[in-house]
């Protein structure tokens, strides 16, 4: 049976699935909303095995409210497609599950129809972004700042129009993501300015203006995309932000600049054990290296990327393998290692 088969007609699946927290073994519970919050900045710190392990401990909790019950899996979701981003198995079959069983135990609120609606549309985002098609992802998006307006969370509208941005970002549409995007920072200001918030929003907006050309705009949200999450504690998600930085920085003649981004990205990843972070700062350190005439480095990181690349199945190979032509091409003499 096909996953679109599947989740069409989904009762036994998700009978399963709400069974699957029940059959855990009873622990003390804390507060619901205390425990979310637990969950959640584990998350953010990139300590997902423990996220994971917690929110499933709460999920055995009894007397749960279905919001809670909803929010709960969807935190499950967000964790699993973190290991899929680290992994580079995206889009990812549990975060599915955790998302289909969300959907199973929503109330009618629209708070929680919202939150089911928007953690689809950030799954079919991401199944949607090897094809470029975002039509699926978008009609639960659009579901979701709808249910948003309707319950007057601002949050959760910044969020979900943020989302939006990033389909018409993928899909071209410069314009239409930055009005998104500056929706989305206006709204998440109107409820209360959150700092994993700016980081988001710089970071993404550095993607336009880089992708319109003008780096220039570009390098000090980058740079500001870095410092929102490390204020915010998103560790995970700042190994990403300074590769950003690092590599922009490196595009702008300003390698030297780079080292220290460049850097903390790759200690991060090895901390983090991120496999798709490692292959992203090592790409960012050959090209580092390489700008500086140090080539024995170069040929180094983009090697590491190139082995990496190949065993997650990364279309970054065809990168870092044509780097490492370039480099054979090079003469020796150049080489101030």
């Amino acid at each position: 049976m096909n996953r679109e088969t599947e989740y069409r007609y989904p009762p036994m699946r998700l009978l399963i699935l709400a069974c699957m927290a029940a059959a855990l073994p009873s622990a003390p519970c804390d507060a619901p909303d205390t425990a979310i919050e637990r969950v959640a900045a584990l998350r953010l710190a990139g300590e997902l095995s423990d996220a994971l392990a917690l929110a499933e401990r709460a999920l055995a909790c009894d007397d749960l409210t279905a919001d809670t019950d909803v929010e709960l899996w969807v935190e499950a979701a967000r964790i699993h497609d973190r290991f899929g981003l680290h992994r580079n198995t995206r889009p990812v079959a549990a975060a599915l599950d955790a998302i289909d069983a969300a959907a199973a135990v929503a109330g009618a609120g629209p708070v929680s129809r919202a939150l089911v609606e928007l953690a689809y549309a950030d799954y079919h985002y991401r199944a949607g972004i090897p094809e470029g098609e975002f039509a699926r992802s978008r009609r639960h998006g659009e579901a979701a700042v709808r249910l948003y307006e309707q319950a007057g969370d601002l949050h959760g509208q910044a969020d979900a129009v943020h989302k939006l941005g990033l389909m018409a970002m993928q899909e071209g549409d410069l314009a239409a993501a930055r009005r998104l995007f500056d929706r989305s920072l206006e709204l998440d200001r109107a409820g209360g300015a959150r700092p994993w918030f700016c980081g988001e929003y710089e970071r993404h907006v550095a993607m336009v203006d880089d992708r319109a050309g003008d780096l220039a705009a570009a390098l000090p949200r980058y740079r500001r995309s870095l410092a929102c999450r490390l204020e915010a504690g998103a560790i995970d998600a700042s190994l990403f932000a300074a590769v950003s930085l690092g590599s922009a920085l490196v595009r702008a003649g300003r390698p030297a600049a780079a080292a220290a981004p460049l850097a903390y990205a790759a200690e991060l990843a090895d901390r983090l054990d991120s496999t798709v972070g490692g292959m992203y700062a090592d790409l960012a350190l050959g090209r580092l290296h390489e700008a500086l005439g140090e080539l024995a480095a170069a040929r180094a990181a983009f090697a590491r990327a190139l082995e990496t690349a190949e065993a997650v199945g990364s279309g970054s190979a065809a990168s870092a393998r044509a780097a490492l032509e370039r480099l054979s091409a090079a003469p020796e003499a150049t080489d101030r290692d």
